[in-house]
């Protein structure tokens, strides 16, 4: 039997919240954004707030590596989880 070898390039789902639009677009000016696959961005009815979704095949310590290079991204860092924005409660406390 003969194997192949298959690269498979696992996509992963993260969410967080930013303090505001202007964040998230300095996160996606970053070279590590161009490995998102998906961004959605939900903004919130009454403050400047957004919630964000991205698929990529970033790690969540890239991830995490790369909002914290956004000035002002503490935000996005401390809400970051492993999960779809319906499942992120955006707080320090897990779900």
């Amino acid at each position: 039997m003969i194997k192949k070898n298959v690269n498979v390039n696992h996509i992963s789902t993260y969410s967080f919240r930013a303090e505001c639009r202007d964040d998230v677009l300095s996160f996606l000016a970053l070279p590590e954004a161009t490995s998102l696959r998906k961004i959605t961005i939900v903004p919130d009815s009454t403050f400047p707030d957004v919630e964000v979704e991205i698929e990529t095949k970033l790690t969540v310590q890239e991830v995490t590596s790369a909002l914290e290079m956004v000035e002002d991204g503490h935000v996005m860092v401390e809400t970051l989880k492993a999960c779809a924005l319906k499942l992120n409660c955006m707080d320090s406390d897990p779900c």
